[in-house]
């Protein structure tokens, strides 16, 4: 049984990992042609976005899952891992895009994200502006948990975090140009079905608790 549990731990986090790197990557891929320099391009920024939500979505399907049952254990290798990637996808996502609207508008965000998109889709990219900030900050707020305040308020923290991901998840229907593919917002849209009872058990564990 022990040895059931370790696997478990060790392997689902990684096996969810595969799954959310690799299916948008092949959407991806086949739109580009398999040109894989274009990684390195403004091309390859929605890519990164999905990689960023796919990946914060496996935490809280783990979480979820450890919650239901006790042979899920934390994985501090993969916690640690995926959070590092995370924030580096976070930052490049909005970076690369800000990047190349400069050259092109001289602008600086919000403006030249604004000016991305028509009129009717601004109120996605402040979905997407709100998320990010709401996702650095807890990356601040993680830092001091252990304070008695925190320990306090942090069903508060938690609530936003789950308020980004759902903004993140209409920021990326709503103008997300990977998306276009039928196949892929199958995906995303599945993928956030999913994530409506996770939401559900890790709140509520959040909440009863009293954190």
């Amino acid at each position: 049984m022990m040895k059931a549990a370790t696997l478990q731990t060790l392997l689902t986090p990684w096996l969810l990992f595969v799954i959310v790197v690799t299916i948008p990557f092949i959407a991806w891929g086949g739109a580009q042609e398999w040109d894989l320099s274009k990684l390195l391009t403004l091309s390859a920024f929605p890519l990164l976005g999905l990689w960023a939500w796919g990946i914060m979505w496996t935490h809280y399907v783990l979480e979820c899952l450890r919650n239901l049952s006790e042979k899920f254990q934390n994985n501090a290798a993969y916690q640690k891992i995926s959070g590092v990637l995370v924030l580096l996808f976070l930052f490049l996502h909005p970076g690369l895009l800000a990047l190349q609207q400069f050259r092109l508008t001289e602008k600086l965000p919000p403006d030249s994200y604004f000016s991305y998109v028509s009129s009717s889709q601004e109120v996605f990219i402040l979905f997407g502006i709100i998320s990010v900030l709401i996702f650095l900050s807890f990356e601040v707020f993680n830092r001091i948990k252990e304070t008695p305040f925190m320990q306090r308020n942090w069903r508060w923290v938690s609530l936003s975090q789950m308020v980004a991901m759902t903004l993140i998840f209409f920021h990326g229907l709503g103008i997300g140009s990977i998306l276009e593919s039928p196949s892929l917002e199958l995906y995303w849209v599945a993928l956030g079905v999913l994530l409506i009872p996770c939401f559900g058990v890790v709140g509520r564990e959040d909440w009863s608790s009293g954190r």
